[in-house]
């Protein structure tokens, strides 16, 4: 049986969101993946990014949060995923920067507040440090 919020309203994509969010941070990518494409066929606006970064596909999820981006300039997830990735790739500073200053513009000059429970202590630790190299904590 799906989770409760799914089962009720299976046609609400934040349910399936927020499904998709529970179970990246769970490292369980495939099915985190599964249910954000739900929640996108339901609302263009979230993004894959989280559910890629998970599986190490970094060019999906650049192209994922890309995408979200393009929907609406203001979302910090996408921006916050996007500036992860460029720095774990050691991409262009130029991009991660670029991705950075956009973080302070939305958030009015504050380091973004984006909760990360991961259930592994090791992902927790290393998203922590990632956080840290992309000048995000």
């Amino acid at each position: 049986m799906p989770p409760r919020a799914v089962h009720l309203d299976p046609n609400n994509a934040d349910a399936y969101l927020f499904l998709s969010f529970a179970l990246a941070v769970s490292e369980r990518g495939e099915e985190a993946l599964h249910n954000i494409i739900k929640a996108m066929r339901l609302t263009p606006h979230p993004s894959g990014g989280l559910c890629y970064f998970v599986l190490e596909e970094y060019d999906l999820a650049i192209a994922a949060c890309r995408r979200g981006v393009e929907m609406t300039d203001g979302s910090i997830p996408n921006h916050y995923w996007l500036c992860l990735v460029y720095t774990l790739l050691g991409r262009d500073e130029e991009e991660a920067r670029v991705e950075r200053e956009k973080l302070m513009e939305l958030t009015g000059g504050r380091k973004p507040v984006i909760q990360q429970i991961w259930l592994n202590e090791d992902s927790g630790f290393r998203m922590h440090g990632l956080e840290r190299l992309a000048g995000l904590e």
